[in-house]
């Protein structure tokens, strides 16, 4: 198999009426077609084993594929993320979909190392989004340096630096779901990755189709395949159309209203909406509860169980959110972080 990808090589590398994009489109198309046959060698797993190792599991109370997100309310309805699940995080602009990702990967980094790829913020941006998640101390003070002696003291202190080591960012420039898949694989070897986070879905592209509905779904089945090939949890944000807007006073998005592409409704594993009545002028939601830095955490998608809604709140900086019944203010962070210094 070797010696026939080195022949298939350097025959399309010979090809004088091939430019530089028909020479990458064909070694696609070579290491995709590897990837498959590579995939399908492995041998199948007998049932009664894959029972048994379950059983074993439960009673040594083990689960290896769960991911908890850290927010307890979620993790006790839907349990957690698993290893190889694709997660979409969707919602209208401003509706804090990077927040709620810099929150949840901070609180998976505790457990597990994360790659955060941002198309969007430079990385310097996304450290002081991460600081300032931690610590609640607003980003804007962190990025202009306007910080009291407290703040600093916290922001040097060796346990903050210690809970952002597990967090890798890489400021992608390169949009192609190909040139993802390569690093991604280094940075599992390297860093023992188990959670990718990519902000956003809409950024990505592919040189094998042409419209964009047929590209945003082939990136979406290479992120699928890709989390399943390597146990991994992939996580990634999506914009949402604008059919949304014109709603009448309530504007929680469905899962119709995913954008360019019905495939990240059919791929996907979990699809969560982020939705935040405040952000359209109103002063509670359906249920009667205060507006006032309310967050909406619909799970519209459920593969391994069942959907809902659970109820978030930002803090009064957004920095960060939190369980709706959870407070956590300034003094308590300092507090925490006092503690696991001992």
């Amino acid at each position: 198999m070797k010696e026939e990808i080195i022949n298939k090589l350097v025959s399309i590398i010979n090809r004088k009426d091939y430019d530089e994009k028909d020479i990458v489109n064909e070694l696609n198309m070579i290491v995709e077609k590897s990837n498959v046959e590579i995939t399908f060698d492995k041998e199948s797993s007998n049932l009664n084993d894959l029972c048994k190792q379950n059983l074993i599991n439960i009673e040594n109370n083990k689960s290896e594929d769960l991911i908890k997100t850290g927010f307890q309310n979620f993790d006790k309805t839907y349990g957690g993320f698993a290893n190889g699940e694709l997660i979409i995080v969707g919602g209208r602009p401003s509706m804090g979909k990077t927040q709620f990702l810099v929150n949840l990967s901070l609180n998976i980094s505790n457990t597990h190392p994360v790659l955060y790829f941002t198309y969007d913020l430079s990385k310097d941006m996304l450290a002081a989004r991460y600081m300032s998640c931690l610590t609640k101390i607003p980003a804007q003070k962190i990025i202009y340096g306007n910080l009291n002696e407290a703040e600093k003291d916290i922001l040097q202190s060796e346990v903050v630096k210690k809970l952002l080591k597990k967090i890798y960012i890489n400021n992608c420039y390169n949009n192609s779901v190909t040139g993802l898949k390569f690093y991604c694989r280094q940075e599992i070897n390297r860093n023992d990755i188990k959670v990718i986070v990519i902000d956003y879905l809409q950024m990505m592209s592919s040189v094998k189709y042409k419209n964009r509905e047929g590209e945003i779904s082939y990136v979406i089945r290479e992120l699928k395949s890709f989390a399943k090939e390597n146990n991994i949890c992939i996580i990634v944000s999506s914009q949402l159309n604008r059919e949304v807007e014109k709603r009448g006073s309530s504007r929680m998005p469905y899962l119709a209203d995913i954008r360019e592409s019905g495939a990240i409704e059919q791929d996907a594993d979990k699809v969560i909406f982020l939705y935040r009545p405040e952000y359209y002028g109103l002063s509670e939601d359906t249920e009667g509860l205060n507006a006032n830095g309310l967050m909406k955490v619909i799970i519209a998608k459920n593969r391994m169980g069942k959907t809902g809604i659970l109820n978030f709140i930002s803090d009064l900086n957004f920095t960060g959110f939190r369980d709706y019944d959870d407070d956590m203010t300034f003094e308590i962070v300092i507090e925490r972080l006092n503690e696991l210094k001992k």
